[in-house]
């Protein structure tokens, strides 16, 4: 599965750890921006916060 950032596109990003959830996060060295692929609470997806 190909993963790619939210803010910069950039297609080198690794993984950072888990949320105490058990969901993986993910870091982009380009932008500094820590996110996850699969979110518990609708309010932090950003697709929700538009």
């Amino acid at each position: 599965m190909l993963i790619h950032c939210h803010r910069c596109q950039a297609n080198n990003v690794y993984r950072y750890g888990k949320t105490p959830a058990g969901h993986a996060r993910h870091s982009c060295p380009a932008s500094l921006h820590v996110f996850q692929i699969t979110y518990i609470y609708q309010g932090r997806n950003p697709d929700i916060k538009g």
